[in-house]
């Protein structure tokens, strides 16, 4: 990571139950200092029983202002869904222009179970992985065309 200061607005607080957890005592040190970034995302109180449900963004622009590089950035997320503490909604494909933005998240309680055997895993290389173009809502006449005929480039 960058060494930048970062004008932070609100405090970002991580409970105690989070920092004494085995998941995050083992996140390495990019991701643990990513998390609380994660975590800011969502403006809803941890005891609302919306705080879990809550949608959010992250793109690597925004990582970027956050000292955290583009190369590392995909890593820091693969780290947190692997260690549970977020979940992937939506991940952007390469399906026109269907698939570009940012991907979408949730926080999630996952990380309660890390290193137990009641942990459940989540990919993050195979999620979001589709046939359909979602911006059509049946199969891509482009993907098509493209296993037909790949594109050939000649410089």
């Amino acid at each position: 990571m960058d060494e930048q200061r970062i004008e932070v607005k609100r405090p970002m607080l991580l409970r105690l139950s989070v920092l004494n957890s085995e998941a995050y005592k083992q996140l390495p040190p990019t991701a643990s200092r990513m998390l609380p970034y994660f975590i800011a995302k969502v403006r809803v109180p941890f005891w609302d029983k919306e705080y879990y449900h809550t949608e959010f963004t992250f793109s690597y622009a925004e990582a970027a202002k956050h000292g955290c590089r583009r190369r590392t950035f995909n890593g820091v997320i693969k780290t947190l869904i692997d260690h549970g503490f977020i979940d992937p909604v939506r991940k952007p494909g390469r399906c026109g222009f269907s698939g570009l933005g940012p991907s979408l998240f949730t926080l999630s309680k996952r990380w309660e179970a890390f290193g137990t055997s009641a942990f459940e895993s989540t990919e993050w290389e195979c999620f979001g992985e589709r046939t359909k173009c979602i911006f059509k809502g049946k199969n891509c006449v482009w993907h098509d065309l493209l296993r037909e005929r790949p594109l050939d480039f000649h410089f």
